[in-house]
């Protein structure tokens, strides 16, 4: 993978965007398959790439759809979206992956089969002066997730992360390592 100069990136605002042209027909013919029929959580969902997920996921038809994100306003944004979309079925809630009570109840009542960890702290100098937050999030609240799928006996479990997890340099990238 080639390194990306802060002037390559860019808002990845729908699914083609994402994963690039080329691929989504063939990401679309996968979901269908992989997801019509099954309950989904999002974690992260009110973020750039867990939006994206979130529309990509409606689109398969799931049996349910959670979203769930810490950033109220994230979690607005997503669920407006949906419901303009013409989505009534998906579920928005407001928590963190790190707050056990919340995902213990989540997993009690919505049951999801499949899940997409996309809920991370992310820019690397807010989180090189909150390095506690970065740990707490990315890397406990991965452990607390992964607790709660395996308990539950969840089918899939995707993390979602980025390239600064392979080679970290910053306390971010270690602790997405960690996750």
């Amino acid at each position: 993978m080639q390194n990306a100069a802060s002037t390559d990136l860019r808002d990845t605002g729908s699914l083609d965007d994402f994963i690039g042209p080329r691929s989504a027909g063939t990401y679309r013919c996968w979901a269908s398959k992989q997801l019509s029929g099954k309950r989904v959580l999002i974690t992260g969902a009110g973020g750039s790439i867990g939006s994206a997920l979130a529309r990509a996921v409606w689109a398969a038809a799931p049996a349910g759809l959670v979203l769930l994100d810490a950033s109220e306003n994230g979690l607005y944004q997503v669920d407006r979206s949906l419901h303009e979309a013409g989505s009534h079925r998906h579920i928005p809630l407001l928590s963190s992956v790190s707050n056990h009570t919340a995902l213990s109840h989540l997993f009690e009542q919505h049951q999801p089969q499949i899940i997409f960890h996309a809920a991370a702290l992310k820019h690397v100098p807010l989180m090189e002066q909150n390095p506690f937050a970065a740990i707490e999030n990315n890397a406990l609240g991965t452990l607390a997730l992964t607790q709660a799928a395996i308990a539950h006996s969840v089918e899939q479990f995707v993390l979602v992360s980025t390239d600064k997890a392979v080679d970290p340099l910053s306390i971010m990238g270690a602790s997405k390592r960690i996750a």
